[in-house]
């Protein structure tokens, strides 16, 4: 038995901030694999289910068995390089989640004879429904595979490996609220500068930052709670450089979740989501840290649900009089859930940017996509008038009229913060509130 140490990483704890704590669920196991004509064996690790009490940037140390007890000759060659493949099952909350790693067979560097076991990082997304994205990262020191005596790979000896500490790492994308902004009274609007250099999944181009137009605000949804509740995302319009020609329209692109799927007609890219610190008193640091939160970049497109694929056939849409609760920093609302307005991708952000007018430069710090399998789809809310008893995908009556909020929901009270990240720092007052965004896993390749 060794021990794994668990760093869950996603939260920045701010000057009146407390840090939160979030219990997980987690567990690990291997599948077999074999060399030709060796013992299969189920290499990689194992950790039997376990409550883990977290802390963001706060390491929580488990119990986890990796492989060991075996008969060298019997499970490898002595062939420096080989190498098999075998899947892990990382299960987080009861929700299991496969992922495929690598064992090779590499030459020791003390005495350039002995074999280690070198496994393959492991990084995997898994999809908690309301509670978000979880993306896991899991690195292992190289262990014995087989042992030299002087120069000469020893022969069929039992082997034990020693204890050691296993790097695991996590990080949660949840949901936001997006509320409408515009700067506060006697503080300059943004001059709109560029180019700068986007590329996700769709392909790479240049854009102009127009405007600060949002900021969305961590929301736990429905009571599934906020696991960073310091990360914000400030939106930015944008403008795709004519160079780089018309962005090609997707359809019938599936978007599925816990409730079924619907499908997506993607037209045009239209602003950029920027990870941000929020104060609501003096400005903050520039943010994140990219050693706690590990919130990426966006690139939001704008879409909308299709009745039709484009072959003819009907496609689900989202449920009538569907509502969501959703509690952020500002307030805690009931919402009618309208339509779909954006799909968000992790974007790479590069260039050397400069205001449009006077030339002067913008300096930006570089940022890479960290979670590729982590995207937010938007949905336009309004505050709800009535609540409509609701399962987690819909009305539990879609007949059902509800009953009257008393007293009704009041309109948004702005608020006026200061954000500071890596487009700069401003002062801003909330408007009203636009839309939820929540984390989605979005297969592009169909």
């Amino acid at each position: 038995m060794r021990i794994i140490r668990l760093m869950v990483v996603g939260v920045v704890v701010l000057a009146a901030g407390v840090a939160h704590a979030t219990m997980f669920h987690v567990g690990l196991s291997s599948g077999t694999a074999q060399f030709p004509g060796k013992t299969a064996a189920a290499f990689g690790q194992s950790v039997d289910p376990t409550d883990i009490d977290l802390t963001a940037g706060v390491p929580h140390d488990f119990p986890v068995n990796q492989f060991t007890n075996f008969i060298t000759t019997d499970v490898f060659p002595y062939s420096p390089g080989a190498s098999v493949t075998f899947t892990q099952t990382f299960s987080v909350n009861d929700v299991p989640t496969i992922a495929t790693r690598t064992l090779t067979l590499v030459l020791a560097e003390n005495d350039h004879c002995s074999l280690l076991q070198s496994l393959s990082p492991l990084r995997m997304t898994v999809d908690l429904g309301n509670s978000g994205r979880v993306t896991i990262d899991l690195s292992t020191p190289p262990t014995l595979a087989i042992h030299c005596t002087n120069g000469v790979p020893d022969g069929p000896v039992f082997t034990v490996i020693p204890g050691t500490t296993v790097s695991l790492t996590a990080s949660v994308l949840a949901a936001f609220t997006s509320y409408k902004v515009k700067p506060t009274k006697g503080t300059a609007k943004l001059a709109p500068f560029g180019p700068l250099t986007l590329a996700d999944e769709f392909g790479a181009a240049d854009y102009d930052v127009t405007a600060l137009v949002a900021l969305d605000a961590p929301a736990s949804v429905n009571g599934a709670g906020t696991f960073d509740p310091a990360t914000h995302l400030a939106r930015y319009a944008l403008k795709r450089r004519k160079v780089f020609g018309k962005f090609p329209k997707v359809v019938d692109l599936p978007l599925t979740s816990e409730c079924g799927g619907i499908v997506a007609t993607v037209t045009k890219p239209e602003s950029l989501l920027v990870p941000v610190n929020k104060s609501l008193t003096a400005s903050p640091p520039a943010v994140p840290d990219p050693q706690i939160s590990k919130v990426d970049h966006f690139l939001c497109y704008a879409a909308q649900t299709q009745k039709k694929r484009s072959d003819g056939t009907l496609a689900a849409t989202l449920p009538k009089k569907m509502q969501l609760t959703a509690a952020d920093q500002f307030e805690t609302r009931v919402y009618d859930v309208k339509k779909l307005t954006r799909l968000c991708l992790p974007v790479d952000k590069s260039g050397s940017p400069a205001v449009l007018k006077t030339g002067d430069p913008v300096p930006i710090t570089p940022a890479s996509i960290r979670n590729p399998a982590s995207h937010l789809v938007c949905y336009q809310v309004k505050p709800a008038k009535v609540t409509i008893p609701q399962t987690s995908c819909g009305p539990v009556d879609p007949k059902d009229k509800g009953a009257k909020i008393d007293p009704p929901p009041a309109k948004h009270q702005p608020v006026s913060v200061v954000v500071n990240g890596q487009l700069g720092a401003a002062s801003l007052d909330t408007v009203k509130e636009l839309e939820l965004c929540v984390p989605l896993i979005v297969d592009l390749s169909t």
